[in-house]
């Protein structure tokens, strides 16, 4: 009976020490573990973007492995920073541009393009791995990007149509390989050059139309030259001579004035017209301007009206006013009929002026309002000639009402006469 209870006390002695030892063992064995299961962990975290996890730092022995995934963890999160700091300073870099950027690869497909671009393209739905593909111009785009891959940069011109000749669009596109070595996609930088185009057409036709008006008086006035060389010409037929070379040196010297006056206006500076503002009586401009144009009325048997409210004020640059008004009226004047009137009557108007100008004169046909204010368009080439008219009248109006931020609206019906409609802030 004691043995038995000495065996069973040490059975359940050697159960419980064997119990105690597997539980200690376990313990050390979880607290070896723990700091390689937080690693493990962290290194899960780190593959999948996030670089802000740290181990803690335990036990000698992961003392070294715990710090190295720290320093590696710190640097790589810097890195990757940085990258996208840089990331969204190109990005930022490139919505900026007014130029459109746009890279494909060697599959036609996008790699990387700006709003920009799309606006220009017309194509706002382009998408990063979209290809180039669609209507004419982005088959000849893919075509320039096919060849900047394959045979280096080069520099081509894109055409975009639309509805109408207003609505066209030109594109100088500058494209260059992504890759020179191996020809795998390319780069292309799109530049709006349909306003360039069209001022250097317009300068062009500019100096053309020039060079064709001062040429006809200058003829004119070498050809009677020559006639006046000439010892067998009567005295009468020498002053007829004299009269109509004074003419065409007169209608040249206008011409050049007006030249000059437009190449003044356009060439204006915002700070040096501010600097000439002042606040002046609007009804004493048009009245010095009626003076001035009042031998010519008489002489066509026009009358002029003045119709313009009391003590009314502007403040701007006198003078501008005064070029509006005189090309305004001298062409009412000009193109009207014997016996009929012409009225000028203005008005403030919420702050704006408003000026009115009508004639009961010639009126002019439908199909010439549109480019009436061109240079040098005249309506009547013969009568314009006729009554020393330059072609220029009108193109001051537009642009004085430009510089002053105005606007403007034309009425004519033909044989009845035309109204002007300025409205000046």
């Amino acid at each position: 009976s004691s043995l038995g209870g000495f065996l069973w006390l040490m059975a359940a002695a050697l159960i419980t020490g064997t119990l105690c030892a597997v539980l200690i063992w376990r313990r050390l064995t979880l607290k070896s573990l723990q700091p390689i299961e937080e690693l493990t962990e962290m290194a899960q975290a780190m593959a999948g973007g996030d670089w802000s996890r740290r181990a803690k730092l335990r036990g000698k022995e992961m003392w070294e492995v715990g710090t190295a995934f720290n320093q590696m963890a710190q640097n790589m999160e810097k890195t990757v920073s940085d990258l996208e700091k840089n990331r969204a300073r190109l990005y930022a870099v490139l919505q900026g541009m007014d130029d459109g950027v746009l890279a494909v690869d060697d599959a036609g497909r996008i790699l990387l393009l700006n709003d920009r671009a799309g606006t220009l393209l017309e194509r706002e739905d382009l998408n990063k791995g979209d290809a180039i593909a669609g209507n004419a111009a982005m088959q000849q785009l893919r075509y320039i990007l096919n060849l900047a891959a394959r045979h280096g940069p080069r520099r081509e011109s894109l055409r975009l149509v639309g509805d109408s000749d207003i609505t066209e669009r030109l594109l100088e596109v500058y494209a260059a390989p992504l890759v020179p070595s191996a020809g795998g996609g390319a780069l292309a930088v799109l530049t709006d050059v349909t306003r360039v185009r069209k001022l250097e057409t317009i300068r062009t036709d500019f100096v053309a139309n020039v060079t064709h008006e001062l040429k006809t008086p200058l003829t004119s006035i070498r050809g009677y030259v020559e006639l006046l060389k000439n010892n067998g010409r009567t005295p009468d037929m020498r002053e007829q001579f004299y009269e109509i070379i004074e003419i065409e040196a007169e209608r040249l010297q206008n011409m050049i004035e007006d030249i000059l006056l437009l190449s003044e206006i356009e060439g204006v500076q915002g700070q040096r017209e501010r600097e000439l503002l002042q606040q002046f009586d609007v009804g004493q401009v048009v009245r010095k301007t009626v003076e001035l144009v009042m031998p010519v009325a008489q002489k066509a048997q026009v009358a002029v009206q003045i119709n313009t409210a009391p003590s009314l004020l502007m403040t701007g640059n006198p003078l501008r006013l005064q070029q509006l008004l005189t090309n305004l009226i001298d062409n009412a004047i000009k193109y009207n009929k014997p016996g009929g009137s012409v009225e000028i009557a203005m008005q403030k108007d919420n702050g704006w002026l408003r000026l009115r100008v009508k004639d009961t004169g010639i009126g002019i046909a439908p199909q010439h309002p549109d480019r009436l204010f061109e240079r040098f368009y005249r309506v009547d080439k013969i009568r314009s000639r006729e009554l020393g008219g330059t072609g220029l009248g009108l193109s001051i109006v537009k642009h004085v009402i430009a510089l002053y931020g105005g606007t403007f609206l034309l009425e004519s019906r033909e044989g009845a006469g035309t109204t002007f409609f300025v409205k000046l802030p």
